[in-house]
């Protein structure tokens, strides 16, 4: 810290070394004694800079103006309030404040002065108060440009926006906003002139003021509004004040107001001042018109415009000054002529030059001879406008009537007030045009007409004309699908004469058998395409008796003798015929419950049971117990013979028993029985343990399921179609799992064969079987005829000499809805290898369309 001071000690002394004392002179505002100027190097605490030039920073407004020796910008960096007692000026010719939309506020008499003899702009801000001015122009021939600035004088009669004691006054998009008692623009120069451009003036007395004691001052305003507000009944909006004296040493004033709009009490007043008002709105607002002669000042109340002097003489007003209108409105009134008795309360008034050349009017300024021709009231607002009388014309917007565009006649205007006098009319085309030759724009074609247009050499007028279409050329052999016939358009392929078929009677072209359909077709008389329609299989006769042998039984198709239902025999219980005796062997036979065959067999005699010995013993109630060694078996299993028999309490079991939680089958004699057994119409599987089998199960080199728990009868074989572990199989009437094709309902399905994914289960998608590829839907359906898969369309054989189902290649003559063989030409071609159908392109030198269909 300590040598940050030291630093900034010794950059001080060595600021005041190298600069001249002049730099330090107390010229402005701030903390430094050097203009507010921040040497480099030296840091200083809580300094404000308001103002920059040429890239320094300045604590006070004027320390800035004063450095801009040789002209420049100088940039507002905050709002700042001038010093008390002290103006800010400048001082420095082509100097240009920027006040950057910041505000200067005057803490003197003025918030900005120009010095004599210096050029400045200010732009971009606002100026305000002063108790004298807001804007001060130091004597003679400074001149200043306002850009962009919002001027508010303090109140009181002392409060004026701009006071220019200078030479040139500009302002461009400005505003200047008196306050009470206060005034806008005021002038004291000689020779001095006001340029507005796009700007609002308000003064609570005067607007825009010059002082008589002059002369030779000009205020050119251009779309500007300047009005007078509440000051005092005399004070006009604009006031332009002269003098014999004056004029005759300076020239008159001038006044050049365009499309500016004007109010006051009076509008405009000015003495020895020439005035030139085009297209402007000048209104009195005080409705009690009144002029008094009072030597100088303001003298008229009520009028629009009026020229007056400073005749001491009240008798003998004689205003100066030439004053030319040209458009506009003007409401109150225009010169002193206008005012009733003026003749007669001043006998020796001359009134000053006026001319009218357009504009409306209170009062009719042709009475007063301001006018050269003749006004009329006319309007909704009340006020006299040229009426158009004996004023030379001329015609404007005149454009000639051609042969195929109506002109116009123009309209007539009043070169006196340069409105319109008279409105033309149309004028009727003259219809004659000059045609050229016929150009095609639209070719014809079979079924749209085309056309064709010529243009008018003269007008370039276009007539266009319709050509007739062309009309098909239909082909002379006919094209044709299921249902109907047509010919093709050799230009467009347009189908034409499209009809139904006339087809004549059936004709039986393969006759049905038991296993495998026939066909039938008809022909069309007219396009002679043929129909083809499958004849169902006939199906089996089944006899009405059952055949039989010793492990089976079948019934005999009455036609072809076919071995149907054939199935192993159902048999039932045995049932004992003859009592086996010590003596005597016993019999005991079985039937089938579907045919009725009966198996018997003898039942060896029984041995009687020495003391202490073993063999069978009945009870009395008549159940059968087995005695080993004496001693009867109580419970369990027990191999008797070769044979198992299962015991509980000492009585042998027949029927379903489970035994640890497996189930067993025990025929009447006790005998476990093991292999295929029918119980109570289904079958059962049970192995060589004699343990009833669920699940897959392989016999004799084929594949049978048996249900588990929660699948119906549980161990009961499973027939026809069934879902297990995501996959779909099908079980024969035998109950041997299905594999290759199956028929099903009249629909063929595809059982994968060994190696072949899960054997039995049911394909989908495609498959290939034989060389031929196949279709199967997503429910295993083979499918024929015309198919879409995946956006492309196939053709698989529907009644061809391939197999059913098989996808075709190559040129296929077929129907185009059921994609069966046809005599009609109706010819497509599917792509070799992968059967997709072409479409849309040639095929050699044939073309197919859209659709796949050979079209030429």
């Amino acid at each position: 810290m300590k040598k940050r001071i030291a630093k900034s000690l010794l950059a001080l002394v060595m600021a005041f070394s190298l600069c001249p004392s002049a730099a330090f002179a107390a010229t402005g505002g701030g903390s430094l004694n050097n203009g507010g100027v921040a040497p480099a190097g030296l840091e200083i605490a809580d300094t404000t800079y308001v103002a920059s030039y040429n890239g320094t920073n300045y604590t006070s407004l004027q320390g800035a103006l004063d450095a801009a020796t040789s002209g420049g910008v100088v940039t507002l960096l905050d709002n700042v309030t001038t010093p008390a007692g002290k103006n800010t000026w400048i001082r420095h010719s082509g100097t240009v404040l920027d006040l950057n939309d910041k505000e200067v506020t005057a803490g003197h008499q003025c918030a900005i002065g120009i010095s004599a003899g210096v050029t400045a702009t200010v732009k971009n801000g606002k100026l305000t108060g002063g108790s004298n001015r807001t804007v001060e122009m130091h004597k003679a021939w400074s001149a200043l440009t306002l850009k962009n600035v919002t001027v508010t004088p303090a109140e009181g009669k002392h409060g004026i926006g701009v006071k220019d004691r200078g030479n040139s006054l500009k302002l461009e998009n400005c505003t200047v906003k008196s306050k009470t008692n206060a005034g806008g623009i005021y002038d004291y120069g000689v020779g001095s002139s006001f340029i507005l451009t796009n700007c609002t003036v308000e003064g609570d007395w005067w607007a825009v003021y010059h002082n008589g004691s002059t002369a030779g001052f000009t205020l050119t305003a251009t779309d500007s509004e300047i009005t007078a507000m509440e000051g005092g009944k005399n004070t006009g909006a604009i006031y332009i004040s002269g003098s014999v004296e004056s004029t005759e040493r300076d020239n008159k004033n001038s006044i050049n107001l365009t499309g500016c709009t004007v109010s006051g009490p009076t509008g405009v007043e000015g003495k020895y001042t020439n005035m030139t008002l085009k297209n402007c709105a000048i209104t009195a607002t005080e409705k009690q018109v009144d002029y008094v002669q009072n030597n100088n000042g303001p003298t008229a109340s009520g009028f629009a415009v009026a020229s007056t002097d400073n005749a001491v003489d009240g008798a003998s007003p004689k205003p100066e000054g030439a004053i030319a209108i040209s458009g506009g409105t003007y409401r109150g009134l225009v010169g002193l002529s206008q005012l009733e008795g003026i003749n007669d309360t001043y006998t020796e008034f001359q009134e000053a030059e006026y001319e009218v050349v357009g504009g409306a009017f209170s009062m009719n300024p042709h009475e007063y001879k301001y006018a050269k021709y003749e006004y009329e009231l006319r309007g909704s607002d009340g006020l006299y406008r040229c009426a158009h009388s004996g004023t030379e014309k001329t015609v404007v917007g005149y454009d000639p009537a051609t042969c195929g565009d109506r002109g116009y006649s123009g309209n007539t205007v009043c070169s006196f007030c340069k409105e319109v006098a008279v409105f033309g009319h149309s004028i009727p085309a003259t219809g004659q045009h000059a045609y050229g030759e016929w150009q095609t724009t639209k070719e014809a074609t079979e079924t749209d007409p085309g056309t064709q247009e010529r243009s008018c050499s003269v007008c370039n007028a276009k007539e266009t004309q319709e050509v007739p279409a062309l009309g098909h050329a239909p082909s002379a052999d006919w094209q044709s699908d299921a249902s109907d016939h047509w010919k093709v358009c050799g230009r467009c392929g347009a189908e034409l004469e499209r009809a139904p078929h006339s087809f004549g009677d059936w004709k039986v072209t393969k006759e049905a058998a038991e296993t495998e359909p026939g066909t039938r077709e008809r022909s069309c008389s007219v396009c002679g395409a043929t129909e083809v329609e499958e004849l169902p299989a006939l199906g089996h006769a089944p006899s009405a008796s059952w055949s039989f042998d010793v492990g089976s039984h079948w019934k005999a198709c009455e036609r072809c003798n076919a071995e149907l239902e054939k199935a192993p025999h159902a048999y039932g219980e045995w049932s004992v015929t003859k009592e086996a005796t010590t003596q005597a062997a016993g019999l005991r036979e079985r039937s089938c419950a579907a045919c009725g065959h009966v198996e018997a067999e003898e039942t060896p005699k029984l041995s009687p049971v020495p003391e202490g010995g073993s063999g069978w013993v009945e009870s009395n109630d008549g159940e059968w117990g087995y005695v080993e060694a004496g001693e009867p078996v109580e419970q369990g299993w027990k191999e008797v013979g070769g044979e198992w028999y299962y015991f509980e309490e000492s009585a042998m079991q027949t029927g379903w028993a489970q035994v640890g939680g497996d189930w067993y089958y025990l025929e009447e004699s006790g005998r476990m029985d093991t292999g295929w057994k029918e119980v109570g119409g289904e079958w059962y599987y049970l192995e060589d343990s004699g343990k009833m089998a669920t699940g897959w199960q392989e016999v004799g080199g084929e594949w049978y399921y048996l249900n588990g728990a929660g699948e119906g009868v549980e161990g009961a074989m499973a027939t026809g179609w069934k879902k297990t572990g995501g996959e779909w199989y099908y079980l024969e009437d035998t109950g041997r799992m299905a594999t290759g094709w199956r028929s099903d309902g009249g629909t063929w399905y595809y059982l994968n064969g060994e190696g072949e994914g899960v054997e039995g289960s049911m394909a989908t998608g495609w498959k290939k079987d034989g060389g031929k590829w196949y279709y199967l839907a997503g429910s295993g359906a083979m499918r024929s005829g015309w198919q879409r898969v995946g956006g492309t369309w196939y053709l698989l054989n529907a009644g061809g000499p391939a197999p059913l189902g098989a996808m075709l290649e190559g040129w296929q003559r077929v129907d185009a809805k059921t994609g069966r063989p046809t005599s009609a030409n109706s010819w497509y071609y599917l792509n070799p290898g992968s059967g997709a159908m072409a479409a849309g392109r040639w095929v050699g030198g044939y073309y197919v369309n859209a659709s796949g269909l050979w079209v030429r």
